[in-house]
C-alpha cells in the first residue's frame, strides 16, 4: 500500500512536532530543576565554605580577645578613668619628677571600646625618663604612648617632658575593680639596668663624633713603678691634656667618657653609652667597637 506523498508529509510533521514537545518537557521537568539544583548546591557549598572561614578567624581571634579584656581598663568609666590616672600619679611621684602634672581629657567612645586619653607633663633627667617608660611598657594595661616631647632646659640635665597617652576600656574587660595586675612581655630585658646606657646619651648634643671628640687623641699611655696605667688624652685646645686612669669619667662636648680599662697601646672606653677601643695616636672619634 502506498503512503500517499501528504499523510507522509503529516507524518513527519507528527514527529518532528513530537519530537520538539518532548524536547521541551525533557528541558522543564528535567534539565532545568537540575540545573537548578546544581546551582543551590555550588551556592550552598560556597556559604559553608566561607562560614568555615569566618569559624576559622573567630577561633585564631578568640584567644587574642580575651588578652585584651585582660588587659582592658574597667568598663566603669569613672572608675577607669580614676584608676588609671592614680596610677601614672603614683609612677611620676615615686620616680621624683619635678613640678609633676597628670590630667585626663574626656573619653571617646566607639561600640564596646573607649579611648582614654591622659597626659604627664614634668621635668625629668634621662634617668628618671628610661625608669618611667620601662615602669610603663613593663605594665600589663591596655595602653600605649601616642606622643613625647622633650626639651632641653638650658645647661640643667633635666628635660621638659609631655607625654600623651591613651589607654582603653572593654565594655567586656574582665577588670571590674581597678586595673590588670598581669605584666607586658614588650621589653627585651626585664631589668631596668640593662637600660642605664640611655641615660647616659646626650640626646641633645652633637653626639660623639661632635668637634671635641674629633680633637681629642690619645697622644700616650704611661706606667707608674707599682704598674698601673695611665692615659694622656689631649684636647687639642691650648695643648690641654687629660690625665685618666682606669675608672675615671670625664666629660667633652657634654658626652661622657668613661675609661674602663688601660693596655700598653690602647685603651678601652665608653662614649655616650658606646663601649669601643682606641689606639695611641687616634682620635677618640675613631673608636673601634668591642664585643
Amino acid at each position: 500500500m502506498k503512503i500517499e506523498r501528504r499523510q507522509l508529509l503529516l507524518i513527519v510533521f507528527g514527529i518532528v512536532v513530537g519530537g520538539y514537545l518532548l524536547n521541551l518537557l525533557v528541558d522543564r521537568y528535567y534539565v532545568q530543576p537540575m540545573d537548578a539544583e546544581a546551582r543551590s548546591l555550588a551556592n550552598l557549598e560556597k556559604k559553608i565554605s566561607e562560614t568555615r572561614l569566618k569559624v576559622k578567624r573567630l577561633s585564631t581571634k578568640l584567644p587574642r580577645r580575651e588578652e585584651l579584656e585582660s588587659r582592658a581598663l574597667p568598663a566603669e568609666l569613672e572608675l577607669a578613668t580614676s584608676s588609671y590616672q592614680t596610677w601614672l600619679i603614683n609612677l611620676v611621684s615615686s620616680l621624683g619628677l619635678s613640678n609633676p602634672n597628670v590630667d585626663s581629657t574626656t573619653p571617646v567612645s566607639e561600640k564596646d571600646v573607649t579611648r582614654l586619653q591622659f597626659n604627664i607633663r614634668g621635668k625629668a633627667n634621662l634617668k628618671q625618663l628610661t625608669q618611667l617608660l620601662f615602669e610603663f611598657y613593663r605594665s600589663g594595661s591596655l595602653h600605649k604612648i601616642r606622643q613625647i616631647s622633650l626639651t632641653p632646659t638650658g645647661s640643667s640635665d633635666h628635660l621638659e617632658m609631655q607625654i600623651s597617652i591613651e589607654a582603653l576600656s572593654l565594655r567586656r574587660s574582665k577588670n571590674e575593680a581597678g586595673l590588670s595586675a598581669l605584666t607586658s612581655d614588650r621589653l627585651r630585658f626585664d631589668n631596668v639596668a640593662e637600660y642605664a646606657a640611655i641615660a647616659k646619651r646626650n640626646l641633645f648634643g652633637e653626639g660623639i663624633i661632635s668637634a671635641g671628640i674629633r680633637a681629642a687623641r690619645l697622644t700616650a699611655v704611661t706606667s707608674d713603678r707599682q704598674g698601673v696605667f695611665e692615659a694622656w688624652i689631649s684636647l687639642g685646645t691650648d695643648a690641654k691634656t687629660l690625665f685618666l686612669k682606669a675608672g675615671d669619667t670625664t666629660q667633652i662636648d657634654s658626652v661622657e667618657v668613661i675609661v674602663t680599662e688601660i693596655q700598653n697601646d690602647s685603651i678601652k672606653l665608653e662614649l655616650d653609652g658606646q663601649s669601643g677601643m682606641v689606639e695611641v695616636g687616634k682620635s677618640l672619634a675613631d673608636i673601634q667597637p668591642t664585643r
